[in-house]
């Protein structure tokens, strides 16, 4: 017969196993007073915090990151992977600086592969009273906006992006922000604060 040390052993073993599994099922941290929780996909136990009635999902950056390349790469935190056979409204707004009023913030997207339609609009200041606007049509897969410079150096500037996704029944990648300066070794900056956020609307 087992001892009363060796029965206690194997009830915390049990009891250890039983919360490990429980735990991926909890309430994930964060939101705010008054957001509700909200499937994020399909998957099991993938929730977030998303505003009531709203049916946003919003991906907010907590860090800067900068960029002194040419060549534009993926904002980690900034994508949305896109379920199959579904509609998406998408927008986004950023707080962007250059560290040279001729160095330019090249802010961009990459686009999945596998969509039906798509149009994506991107509008960064270029200087104090004009803006410069890309507009990505249906088929684009990696754009940048080139705006040439930024008003004054080392101070925020609000960006924003604004499009439209439909996916098809196989798709591929995830669209992601992405940043690039426009003039190498020269840095630019997309500051916390900026957010993309999207809700499926079909």
């Amino acid at each position: 017969m087992a001892s009363l040390a060796s029965r206690l052993a194997d009830f915390a073993a049990a009891v250890r196993d039983k919360l490990n599994t429980m735990t991926p099922r909890l309430v994930p941290a964060g939101g705010t007073t008054g957001q509700v929780l909200t499937k994020a996909s399909n998957a099991n136990y993938d929730d977030v915090w998303t505003d009531p009635g709203s049916g946003w999902t919003y991906l907010r950056l907590t860090a800067a990151v900068t960029s002194t390349s040419t060549t534009a790469a993926a904002v980690s935190g900034l994508a949305l992977t896109p379920l199959a056979n579904a509609d998406y409204e998408i927008e986004g707004k950023f707080l962007v600086m250059s560290a040279a009023t001729t160095t330019g913030v090249k802010l961009g997207l990459n686009i999945p592969s596998g969509l039906t339609d798509s149009a994506f609009s991107i509008t960064e200041a270029l200087t104090a009273t004009t803006e410069s606007i890309l507009y990505a049509p249906g088929g684009a897969t990696a754009v940048s906006n080139a705006n040439g410079g930024t008003p004054t150096a080392n101070v925020s500037y609000l960006a924003t992006m604004a499009g439209i996704m439909r996916v098809g029944a196989t798709v591929s990648g995830a669209l992601a922000v992405t940043l690039a300066t426009e003039v190498l070794l020269s840095t630019v900056t997309l500051k916390p604060g900026s957010f993309l956020r999207y809700r499926r609307i079909a």
